[in-house]
């Protein structure tokens, strides 16, 4: 795995593990919905914000890669070897 690949999946795991967590604190201490209905209400939304958390992860992933293999020096150099 390049370099470029590497960093780009430590920043996007830390990503979605920040979106999933601060998606979640906001579901649960929020003040969004009653207290009587809170497991209720987390227990459905929790698929659609694993999804949400995953998309942005994925995306930040993209963007990374995307930047360092723009950005990068060696990426311009490379030719072939035979």
């Amino acid at each position: 795995m390049t370099r470029t690949r590497l960093a780009g999946l430590i920043v996007g795991a830390i990503v979605t593990i920040a979106v999933f967590w601060g998606l979640l604190y906001l579901m649960l201490y929020g003040g969004y919905v009653e207290s009587d209905h809170i497991m209720l209400f987390v227990s459905i939304s929790l698929g659609p914000v694993a999804a949400v958390s995953v998309i942005a992860g994925y995306l930040v992933w993209w963007l990374v890669v995307f930047l360092l293999t723009l950005l990068s020096p060696d990426s311009t150099d490379r030719s072939d070897p035979q």
